[in-house]
């Protein structure tokens, strides 16, 4: 989970090579329930449409069934979202609890300025698959709703530089929940 640029894509490959779990992401999810091409990036009334209420709900639900699937059926998942509501958080919870599978966020935080250079960067690369660029940022900032103490959700913090992420910190985190994991009664984490 994390703002827009702010590396979550990076930490989700990373996990998945590291653990061997399967990626379930937004970004793709969305463009393939509307039939859209993956690297294709559609004019602002196409934008509207793709995160639209109704489609972005069905793509945190396929996000939320396959992840929570995949944990169960297979020991883990990756899901790369914003999660930026605190009800989309506790929707995965609930979910995820009831099949028996624990969930641990993995939130990426990155500067202000270091999000701005990614998301222009974007301009010029074709393999990119979010849609996000440098003059939606300040919107979808305004949207993200941070982690609460209270919310009640585990959660490994880690911070985007320039060049690299903490992996120190991602390993030891994954060291931890693969520890607590493997004494956990049942399924895996999301």
């Amino acid at each position: 989970m994390g703002r827009v640029a702010s590396g979550k894509s990076t930490v989700a490959e990373q996990l998945s090579r590291e653990l061997g779990w399967p990626v379930f992401a937004s970004d793709k999810i969305r463009k393939q329930l509307a039939g859209v091409p993956l690297h294709q990036r559609g004019d602002e009334a196409a934008r509207e449409a793709l995160y639209a209420p109704k489609l972005s709900a069905a793509v945190y639900q396929e996000m939320q069934r396959s992840g929570i699937n995949a944990a169960r059926d297979n020991g883990g998942a990756v899901v790369d979202a914003t999660f930026s509501s605190r009800d989309a958080r506790s929707k995965l919870c609930r979910l995820a609890q009831g099949e028996g599978v624990r969930v641990v966020f993995v939130s990426v935080e990155a500067s202000p300025q270091l999000r701005a250079r990614r998301l222009q960067a974007r301009d010029s690369e074709a393999d990119v698959v979010s849609d996000a660029r440098l003059q939606d940022m300040e919107m979808l900032d305004s949207r993200f709703e941070e982690a609460a103490a209270n919310e009640g959700i585990e959660c490994i913090k880690l911070q985007s530089t320039e060049d690299a992420l903490d992996l120190e910190k991602l390993l030891v985190g994954l060291v931890e929940c693969n520890a607590a994991l493997h004494n956990a009664p049942s399924g895996g984490a999301a």
